[in-house]
């Protein structure tokens, strides 16, 4: 499907300007729901209002004599495993609540320039009610939430995991409200069947960008039909199918998927993969659940009588946990450079890859400063700079170690390199 041509003369970007009280900027990170699942035809457009002709010229669907919109570049950005044991909630137990901000500000910094942040949430947010716990029945407290979206921004949350029924539907649901009441979207699992039918896409820059969250399994739990998606090749074929039909420029998987511990991708994580860039409309795959970080891939296949890239990412690691033994007490933040063709969705590509190797540093309690998320680089850096004195002689051979490893792992491509704040 080639997107409609969209050209803004002199005279029409007037009226964009008007309309929009003179700024001229796109709307960013604006959630939408469409229909799920569903190949209804789109029916011809009928203005009543100015402010819908304006989202019709922001969204490219209406063509005008002269002019090409220029590609739209996006830096979509994506944390691993949020998770949170006995002793990392512990950590933050401020009187009868938690305070979680200052696990986060150090990193802060290294996703100020996302346009759009990811994160994949490996427990739930089921109220204090159904009692704090970790492995292997995760709940964690919801204040976590509110210093995820306060101190790091982030936007959305894959909710799609082995540990979404932890405390049972009811927590399934409690966790959705919680993040409601945080600003953070979600997508992966849902309160009601009418949810489910939603297909979720995030308005970036002026792209429409579509996420699937889908899970390998439950540890055994048994939802209902439509609570949490699982892992199917028909069904996430038809989910990316309806999601370009709706109008996605770019698709985007996360899955929930490969071995624990297991720091190369498994053969069932590569086929399915490779089957997935060519046969469904799929062009990324985020992964996580392997607690340690693994390769990137590139696939070149054939795909509706084109040649297509698919990059997959197979896992993170851990973002924060007390998952604390080598390769578990770290993980990458990965930015993903997009470039979107507004007229054409079969030119969007990704230009670049850098990562940022992140460890969770287990500083002793009295620090007031336990499970702080720090760049791996920056805190090689201000202990040789003698800047940071949380940091052991210990962990400072292994976070030096790290840097190497990690460029050994993903700088196997050539669009990837390792991100350093200029």
């Amino acid at each position: 499907m080639v997107r409609m041509r969209t050209v803004i003369p002199a005279f029409c970007m007037t009226m964009v300007f008007f309309l929009s009280g003179c700024s001229g900027d796109l709307p960013v990170g604006n959630i939408m729901g469409v229909p799920r699942r569903t190949q209804n035809e789109k029916q011809d457009a009928v203005f009543t209002d100015d402010s819908v002709l304006l989202e019709k010229l922001q969204q490219g669907e209406i063509s005008v004599d002269q002019g090409t919109l220029p590609e739209i570049r996006i830096n979509l950005c994506a944390i691993g495993d949020i998770m949170a044991h006995n002793g990392t909630y512990e950590a933050a137990q401020v009187g009868d609540s938690y305070q979680f901000d200052y696990m986060f500000e150090d990193i802060a910094p290294y996703v100020e320039d996302a346009d759009y942040l990811v994160g994949n949430l490996e427990t739930v947010f089921a109220g204090r009610d159904r009692t704090y716990s970790s492995y292997p029945a995760f709940n964690t407290p919801e204040q976590m939430g509110e210093s995820l979206s306060k101190v790091l921004g982030l936007d959305l949350l894959s909710t799609a995991n082995n540990h979404s029924m932890d405390r049972g539907l009811s927590g399934l649901e409690t966790t959705l409200d919680f993040l409601d009441s945080y600003g953070i979207a979600h997508t992966g699992t849902y309160r009601t069947e009418e949810e489910s039918e939603e297909l979720f896409l995030a308005e970036i820059n002026g792209a429409r960008i579509a996420f699937l969250s889908y899970t390998y399994g439950l540890n055994g739990a048994a939802p209902n039909d439509y609570s949490v998606n699982i892992i199917s090749k028909d069904a996430l074929r038809q989910d990316a199918s309806a999601a370009r039909e709706e109008g996605a420029d770019f698709v985007v998987a996360l899955l929930h998927w490969g071995n624990e511990y297991q720091r190369t991708a498994s053969e069932s994580q590569r086929e399915l993969a490779q089957w997935l860039f060519a046969n469904t409309e799929i062009d990324l795959i985020i992964g996580n659940h392997p607690h340690v970080t693994q390769p990137i891939e590139a696939f070149e296949v054939t795909f509706d009588g084109r040649e297509k890239i698919g990059y997959v990412f197979y896992a993170l690691g851990n973002f924060t946990s007390e998952q604390l033994f080598a390769y578990s007490n770290t993980g990458i933040i990965a930015n993903i450079h997009l470039v979107i063709d507004r007229e054409d969705y079969r030119k969007n590509r990704v230009e670049a890859i850098t990562y940022t190797p992140v460890f969770v540093d287990p500083n002793p309690k009295a620090t007031g400063k336990r499970y702080r998320v720090i760049s791996v680089s920056q805190a090689v850096a201000d202990y040789e700079a003698g800047m940071d004195p949380l940091i052991s002689a210990k962990e400072y051979q292994q976070l030096s170690s790290y840097i190497t490893e990690y460029e050994e792992l993903l700088a196997t491509l050539e669009i990837v390199r390792e991100y350093r704040l200029s």
